[in-house]
């Protein structure tokens, strides 16, 4: 994705193209897992919590010899979830934990077909293997199961793969730590508990190598903002992480074990209280970093000028929309300037064949990505420059908690497969480059 900034008024957001935006000592809480939900509770609960607090991450506990019984729902259950999770604005966000026969058959036998038949299309995003013992899963040849593992994450990648990281399970998610270049789609949750609701008193700290990692354990009301703290304070400062929590979310009502809604909206209230996100204090005697290298920050006396008219409250949306168009024009002009190009030998002026550098064409194919809603207006004026691209849309938006809050995708139009070398995101107003920085990832 090529990126190019207009004499933005600060450099102090999130680095383009850098592998961990947040800044030393600041962390960021990626996903709100809560896990357990079953038919205990009434779906359109969830989705009124899932509307307000768009990082919650609901999780679906699948065991064959316990469908049915608290904690593991039906499948008919599930599919009715999936609809409402579907059709819901912003669309739910929903996890798979699988186990007994449903993590064996991935890591015993190799059996994805479950996976792709069912939970794939039932749009769930993540799937978390609890591959212990305590789950229902025995596992005899390690060595076989982390080898069906690393073709499951290569085979299926349309979602991520978590696993839990305890010592049982060393044998399957110690590799993935040590590889220098780990899968983009694969990710570790530490719960030395092994889903039992142990509260931990140490964390591990995140892999040096980037992989993406969360924390369990002993996590619901009482205990979610002092483990935030820790985390904040500790290993994962400068981090995105997440958190999941499962026995803290249950409570016994008329004798029936059933996952609390309003144990779960507390939690949702205590994170939201602290902050999604924890940024230390920039003091102003402290000057921005300097853009990295891979963005370029465009200082044209005649795109200053424009800048300036569009930043002007009295500019009145005709000229608004003017001048996002000329703006485009002058970016795009820079921002296509490094596009590979090829000879052509079937030109011929009125003095003769043109040869050599005098005859050639764009040799990259080119896809345009607006990031609605603010995005559209510079279509029209890419389109001009280039008339052969084709137009991807990603709709975003930003959900609550407050300025620190993360984009959340509503609509999505990229393709499955890669149709072009080269694709130009726009985005009118970069600010911490957060929605850039999603829609890129």
């Amino acid at each position: 994705a090529a990126s190019l900034l207009a004499c933005p008024s600060s450099n102090r957001g999130s680095p383009l193209g850098a592998p961990d935006p947040w800044p030393c000592g600041a962390m960021s809480l990626r996903a709100l897992g809560l896990c357990g939900i079953d038919e205990s509770v009434d779906i359109d609960f969830l989705k009124l919590l899932g509307c307000r607090y768009g990082r919650c991450e609901f999780g679906v506990l699948f065991r064959d010899d316990k469908e049915g019984t608290p904690r593991y729902p039906t499948m008919q259950w599930v599919e009715t979830l999936s609809t409402v999770a579907a059709t819901s604005m912003p669309p739910l966000r929903l996890a798979a934990h699988l186990c007994g026969k449903r993590c064996a058959e991935l890591l015993v036998n190799g059996d994805m077909s479950w996976v792709r038949g069912q939970l794939v299309p039932l749009g769930f995003q993540r799937v978390q293997l609890n591959a212990t013992r305590i789950n229902g899963v025995d596992i005899p040849d390690y060595a076989a199961a982390a080898k069906n593992f690393r073709t499951l994450i290569r085979e299926v990648q349309e979602v991520e793969w978590i696993i839990q990281a305890n010592a049982e399970t060393r044998l399957l998610w110690e590799p993935l730590v040590a590889d220098q270049r780990p899968p983009g789609n694969v990710s570790i949750l530490f719960d030395a508990s092994c889903g039992q609701g142990e509260l931990a008193t140490t964390f591990a700290p995140p892999p040096r190598n980037g992989l993406s990692c969360g924390y369990a354990g002993g996590l619901g009301p009482k205990t979610v903002c002092d483990v935030l703290a820790k985390l904040r304070c500790g290993v994962a400062q400068g981090r995105q992480i997440w958190i999941d929590m499962e026995t803290k979310l249950r409570s016994v009502v008329d004798g029936k074990d059933v996952f609390d809604i309003a144990k779960a909206q507390l939690v949702c209230k205590e994170v939201d209280k602290v902050g999604w996100e924890h940024t230390p204090t920039l003091h102003d005697d402290v000057p921005p970093p300097p853009p990295p290298p891979n963005a370029k920050v465009s200082r044209h006396p005649l795109l200053a000028h424009k800048m300036t008219l569009l930043r002007d409250v009295t500019t009145p949306p005709r000229d608004f929309r003017q001048l996002i168009r000329e703006i485009t024009f002058h970016l795009g002009y820079e921002a296509t300037a490094t596009m590979a190009i090829e000879p052509r030998s079937d030109v011929v002026t009125p003095c003769g064949p043109a040869l050599g550098e005098k005859a050639a064409r764009l040799a990259e194919s080119v896809a345009i990505v607006p990031i609605m809603r603010a995005g559209l207006g510079m279509v029209d004026a890419m389109l001009e420059l280039l008339p052969n691209a084709v137009v991807h849309h990603v709709g975003m938006f930003r959900s609550h908690g407050g300025p620190d809050a993360m984009p959340i995708e509503y609509y999505s139009r990229l393709p499955k497969d890669s149709v072009s070398d080269v694709a130009f995101i726009l985005e009118p107003m970069i600010a911490t480059a957060k929605t850039l920085l999603a829609a890129i990832t």
